[in-house]
């Protein structure tokens, strides 16, 4: 029971960073290879908020979100005006360049160690020691966030996005500012990842650079892909199939962890092959990859 509990705390947290990535991706048309790197910077805000400032836990969380938030402002700043390739390499480098500093910065992030000592937190006085009290908290955030990200695209706002997307040239000529437009919707969907990056440590009850490697990412980016960009409940859909299905393996009763992984990354890519050859939008999407 605690396995597949486990699991659904998974993909709802996912879910939250999948439809963060596709406001960014799908509805704003950039191409962000450097999500997972807003998931670790909010991850690494909120335990060093938990560990030295101790404050309740919706305040970390926020606090957190917004840490992460302007880190994507300065991303934005960056790499807001690139196209094409030189923006999926700028925000990749991005990830990149995160993981580096989590791995190496001993004294901040006590290096490849990672942060433990992080608790499940207390709720009104309620102790969330339990899976399946975590899991509730979890699915109420997520669920709230993922309103709140329907409301965005289902705005008068989320249709300025959409034409900045569709056509730059003609969203400048209707009056949108779209650099304004793009710096917000990454501050936005990096939010939503640093509040996943809370949600996640606080699951694991840790916090270090294994579980925010390079190729988390590149996971993300698959999920948003194979769900269908464009639309909300294409991430959860995604979500659903990569996390989902792999872990019909621990059955299989593979030899040894690393063969669990590639298998993994065969899974991953077979799907997101089929997926791009017979429905190029995705399983929800409107959009063709």
């Amino acid at each position: 029971m605690n396995y597949i509990l486990s699991v659904i705390i998974l993909i709802i947290i996912y879910s939250l960073l999948s439809a963060g990535l596709n406001l960014i991706m799908g509805f704003g048309g950039i191409f962000n290879m450097g999500h997972g790197g807003f998931f670790a910077v909010g991850a690494y805000a909120g335990a060093l908020i938990y560990t030295h400032l101790q404050m309740p836990f919706f305040a970390e969380l926020l606090l957190a979100g917004l840490i992460a938030a302007l880190f994507g402002l300065l991303l934005s700043l960056t790499a807001i005006r690139l196209k094409g390739d030189y923006i999926t390499c700028s925000t990749f480098g991005f990830a990149i360049v995160i993981h580096t500093i989590a791995n190496n910065w001993v004294a901040v992030t006590n290096g490849p160690v990672g942060i433990a000592g992080l608790m499940r937190p207390v709720i009104f006085g309620i102790p969330l020691n339990s899976l399946w009290r975590y899991m509730i908290l979890c699915l109420v955030i997520c669920a709230a966030c993922l309103l709140i990200i329907y409301r965005i695209v289902r705005s008068p706002y989320g249709e300025s996005i959409e034409a900045m997307r569709e056509d730059e040239t003609a969203a400048y000529a209707s009056g949108i500012d779209v650099v304004a437009v793009r710096v917000q919707i990454f501050c936005t969907g990096a939010f939503f990842a640093g509040i996943a990056g809370v949600l996640f440590i606080h699951y694991l009850m840790l916090c270090d650079p294994t579980s925010f490697t390079f190729s988390t990412s590149s996971l993300l980016v698959c999920m948003v892909i194979i769900g269908g960009m464009g639309s909300i409940k294409g991430s959860i859909a995604g979500v659903v199939l990569v996390i989902g299905l792999p872990q019909i393996l621990s059955f299989v009763g593979l030899p040894g962890a690393y063969a669990r992984e590639q298998a993994q990354n065969i899974i991953y890519s077979l799907v997101l092959i089929l997926i791009v050859i017979t429905r190029p939008q995705g399983m929800f999407g409107k959009l063709k990859f």
